[in-house]
């Protein structure tokens, strides 16, 4: 590819609409601190377990650091870092989201400018790609956003990009250097997210075999790269190791074990439905057994076809590739669960318009090959590998199957690449019929306008009515309550962890009648142990010799809670000192209670231990 570098001139307009990104990113995580995200209150009580040993002496779950002391160490002691600058979980996440964001920006639009070659689009598309894309198969999600969603697999994030412009350079110059420092990279990203790490060096490995196998020397590359990836991956590695071998209780039955990870996990397992929003269509099953049938078989197939004709019949050949292209798209669209329509629906009529007009360029068909890749290994090699651990119960693929989705969120990659790819072809193709545009987009009048008007639409009074249609969290922030900082949790909320906190020690234990995202938060912003939770076991998923019995409990505690005489007796039994239930199930034993407000109701099962609110 053609060597060409961004000039000042250009990098200046640029950089500040990045950076304007950045500001209002951060800003949105400044005034509107509150973390909704179970898995992010659950990494809260982990972070805050790792700084103080002595919280939760008799949590389910935190009463010992056994089931996650190596779970995703380098984020935790990034998170404890900032927590620790800041004073606060929320306002520490908040401090990571301009090195985190910035980054990813940076990366991205590098990748884009590299790819397609055009200012503008790339940048477009850097801004539009960094917004947390929260809904794909799998529950997995695509960009940064802002601190309510800076997790572990959003710290791999900013890493990403830099890791495929590595890659492309030896998918255009094959050597083992390339690839072992592509795989070294990809290894030492992997310690913020291990997940996202495996899933991208396999698809990566399988991306260069499909385009450079076909060559022996190339050979080697695999290795060194899967080698290298392993040495910066090493720390984390390890905890995959010794849960895939820990020993089943024989007792365990796997029809139990595997009904029980299905109903923790109900999405990643072979989901039984895709939903399509708009016309209230749903893909479901067995119509989904035959989509992931299908597909290898159009695929193979396809190729086939192509291979045998592309020098007798060019004209088929180049038929046969783009109606593979279609099919390939129309599978990574259902991925993301039919969202995203407009970024799907551009690369599908570029597709189409590529048919009638020039046949696709060698970086075009690597990009389809990485997107049918991904559709194979995410969707098809998802189905595949359930129906192995069903069949053969394959006790020790369930720590990997109960991950595995989580490689869709790359299929965004080819998607947004090909986008940018048709919009810079259709834009060319305008400034050929309108000289005028070419003057106008180069122009300083053009870039610092294009500045202006950002910044007024994200901070100034327009900011109202685009926010909804802006993938940016813009605000007026001429506007003085704009500037208002919103609580970390709601009144009725803060209300009740007040009372705990001033009028409980840290080693009494609750028992909670009250779902996952209650208990979790509870938990986290008390800093009270608590008897069971929902949430709690999905580590257990990876520890599957305590999987079913934990599973038993929590459902025996759950149904006495079904009845106030009920909780009484199951709180004894097992030892708590509270029982937090809801006013409303407690109302007519609201007398009892040492602390009552319009959501919870708090009974102490040791008399002396009440102190009422009221």
């Amino acid at each position: 590819m053609k060597h060409v570098t961004l000039t000042l001139r250009e990098l200046i307009p640029i950089g500040c609409i990045l950076v304007l990104v950045v500001i209002a990113w951060t800003l949105d995580s400044l005034l509107t601190p509150m973390i909704k995200s179970t898995d992010l209150n659950i990494m809260a009580t982990i972070v805050a377990k790792d700084m103080d040993p002595t919280l939760y002496p008799r949590d389910n779950l935190f009463a010992s650091n056994e089931l996650y002391r190596l779970y995703t160490p380098l984020y935790r002691w990034i998170v404890a870092q900032v927590w620790r600058l800041s004073g606060s979980f929320e306002i520490g996440l908040a401090l990571l989201v301009p090195p985190v964001l910035g980054a990813f920006l940076v990366g991205m639009f590098m990748l884009f400018w590299r790819v397609i070659r055009h200012n503008w689009v790339a940048l477009g598309l850097t801004v539009a790609c960094a917004y947390y894309h929260k809904l794909m198969m799998g529950a997995e999600v695509w960009g940064v956003g802002g601190s309510a969603e800076m997790m572990s697999r959003t710290l791999f994030m900013p890493v990403f990009p830099f890791i495929i412009l590595i890659f492309l350079n030896m998918l255009e110059k094959p050597n083992w250097r390339q690839g072992a420092l592509t795989g070294l990279a990809l290894g030492l990203a992997a310690n913020l997210h291990p997940v996202s790490g495996f899933h991208l060096l396999v698809l990566l490995l399988m991306w260069f075999l499909l385009i450079h196998g076909h060559r022996l020397k190339n050979w080697p590359i695999l290795p060194a790269m899967g080698l290298a990836a392993l040495v910066g991956a090493w720390p984390v590695v390890w905890n995959f190791l010794i849960n895939s071998g820990q020993p089943v209780s024989s007792a365990v039955t796997f029809d139990s074990f595997s009904q029980i990870v299905a109903e923790r996990y109900p999405i990643y397992f072979f989901p039984q439905s895709f939903s399509w929003s708009w016309l209230g269509l749903k893909l479901t099953r067995p119509l989904l057994d035959i989509l992931a049938w299908l597909y290898p078989v159009l695929i193979l197939g396809g190729g086939a076809i192509y291979i045998w004709q592309r020098h007798h019949r060019p004209g088929l050949a180049k038929w046969v590739w783009l109606v593979g292209g279609i099919i390939t798209l129309t599978y990574a669209y259902m991925m993301a669960l039919f969202n995203t329509s407009l970024i799907f629906g551009i690369v599908g009529v570029y597709l189409i318009y590529r048919l009638w007009h020039d046949p696709l360029s060698r970086l075009e068909d690597w990009l389809l090959i990485f997107m049918g890749v991904v559709v194979f290994y995410s969707f098809v090699g998802y189905y595949w590998l359930t129906l192995i651990w069903r069949q053969f119960e394959v006790w020790s693929l369930t720590s990997l199957l109960v991950e595995y989705a989580r490689a869709a969120r790359f299929v965004y990659l080819p998607v947004y690449l090909l986008a940018g790819l048709a919009l810079t072809a259709w834009i060319k193709k305008l400034q050929g019929t309108f000289p005028a545009l070419k003057t106008i987009h180069f122009s300083w009048v053009s870039n610092s306008l294009a500045v202006f008007l950002l910044a007024l639409i994200l901070f100034g009074p327009l900011a109202p009515l685009v926010a909804d249609y802006l993938p940016l969290p813009a605000r007026n922030l001429l506007d003085p309550m704009s500037w208002q900082v919103q609580p970390v949790s709601r009144p009725v909320d803060t209300e009740l962890y007040a009372w705990v906190q001033q009028n409980t020690n840290r080693n009494v234990l609750f028992y909670g009648c009250f779902g996952p995202e209650t208990m979790t938060y509870f938990r986290r912003q008390t800093q009270r142990s608590i008897t069971h939770n929902w949430k709690d076991l999905s580590f257990l998923v990876h520890h599957r010799a305590t999987l079913v019995t934990a599973y038993q409990r929590y459902r025996e505690l759950e149904a006495a809670c079904k009845t106030f005489n009920g909780t009484i007796s199951a709180a004894h039994a097992i030892d708590a000192d509270y029982i937090l239930s809801s006013s409303q199930d407690a109302a007519a034993f609201a007398s009892q209670a040492c602390f009552v407000n319009e959501k919870y109701a708090v009974f102490a099962l040791n008399p002396k231990g009440c102190v009422s609110n009221r």
